[in-house]
């Protein structure tokens, strides 16, 4: 997959520069966050799926999920989607990724481990710890990009995992990408918003411009005229997703 130019994202070169350059720090053992919060519409994964492109070409595996609305009452629903395909898919041996503070995880993934508890760690702190040792073991194999779209919909215990990883990225081969609604305040992201823009990289897409707006429109009805363009561009606040008239 190719990453795409900054034209194709439409006046996102300085987000697109951005992405790059966390991908190659992680490939470097910098790791770190990077939170692309902004409205409904304002194109947060379209920047998320440059992020991936850019993995791929620097090499990094990737793990993704994403958060769904309806499904935030199933705890850890988001962490099984990082994880449940290198476990059960993945090559090499699994158990090895299980390693030291990390066998704790292993309930938690359903996955059946020799010597693991039984249950799910009482502590939260605990299986939280688990799941960060269990994304280091695995980053000990190869870089990671762990990339999550829609976070503000993800499971409370997943956002509590997801924070605490964020928390313990520096001197790893890992760069966490996430999506989220700027209208949506939860404390576990607010406070990731608080790390990205101290220690991290935060992203904040703003409302496209008259002419990306009219591009935009015109990639789907080519013979739209200025007077359509501008008037989508004023239905839609300048949200790259929302700018299509169909």
């Amino acid at each position: 997959m190719t990453v795409p130019s900054a034209g194709d994202l439409f006046e996102r070169e300085a987000e697109l520069d951005a992405v790059v350059r966390a991908v190659a720090r992680a490939k470097q053992r910098a790791g770190g966050l990077l939170l692309i919060d902004g409205p409904a519409g304002a194109g947060k994964t379209v920047l998320l799926d440059a992020a991936r492109g850019a993995a791929e070409a620097e090499g990094l595996r990737l793990l993704t999920a994403r958060g769904a609305e309806l499904e935030r009452t199933f705890a850890f629903g988001v962490v099984h989607q990082l994880f449940d395909d290198v476990i059960r898919g993945g090559t090499g041996d699994p158990a090895e990724l299980f390693a030291g503070a990390a066998r704790l995880a292993a309930p938690v993934l359903e996955f059946q481990l020799e010597g693991a508890p039984a249950g799910l760690p009482q502590d939260p702190f605990a299986a939280r710890h688990a799941l960060y040792w269990l994304t280091a073991n695995l980053a000990a194999r190869e870089p990671l990009a762990v990339l999550v779209d829609d976070t503000h919909w993800a499971d409370d215990a997943s956002l509590g995992v997801l924070a605490h990883i964020a928390n313990r990225l520096e001197g790893l081969p890992i760069v966490l990408v996430m999506a989220c609604r700027s209208e949506v305040s939860l404390p576990a992201i607010d406070a990731m918003r608080r790390q990205a823009g101290d220690a991290g990289t935060l992203l904040s897409p703003s409302p496209l411009g008259e002419q990306a707006a009219a591009a935009v429109v015109r990639s789907f009805v080519p013979s739209a005229g200025d007077d359509l363009c501008r008037a989508c561009r004023r239905a839609s606040r300048g949200r790259r997703t929302a700018c299509s008239p169909t």
